[in-house]
């Protein structure tokens, strides 16, 4: 749909970015179906408004896997490409939570791991 409406190529790819097979599976499939990776933008996300004195820690894990690691694991794979060209950019989608702390938006691992993606 998006190819049709704006006249570009696009291609749809699901995975999970927490799983490096997912992500290289994922990637793999573009190659040579576009052009190289030019732009990266790291906006999956995910929150939780859990007060912190009732986050477990299967939850806290589970907001890095996908906040933290996943940009990592999508990051890592594309970036040697653009360092190769000599060009690209990549983009975290952080949020005012990682500045300000828990409360704002999603609690304090959500803030934690917005403030990973700063760093």
């Amino acid at each position: 749909e998006i190819a049709e409406r704006h006249g570009v190529q696009a291609v749809g790819i699901g995975c999970d970015v927490t799983d490096e097979a997912s992500v290289e599976a994922a990637l793999t499939v573009l190659d040579g179906a576009l052009p190289p990776v030019g732009a990266l933008v790291n906006n999956a996300g995910i929150t939780s408004p859990t007060p912190f004195l009732e986050v477990s820690g299967e939850e806290w894990d589970r907001i890095f896997a996908v906040n933290v690691r996943g940009a990592y694991n999508i990051t890592r794979r594309v970036a040697p490409g653009m360092v190769e060209r000599g060009f690209g950019r990549i983009v975290f989608l952080a949020s005012v939570s990682a500045e300000r702390g828990g409360g704002v938006f999603g609690g304090v691992a959500y803030s934690a791991a917005k403030a990973a993606q700063l760093g």
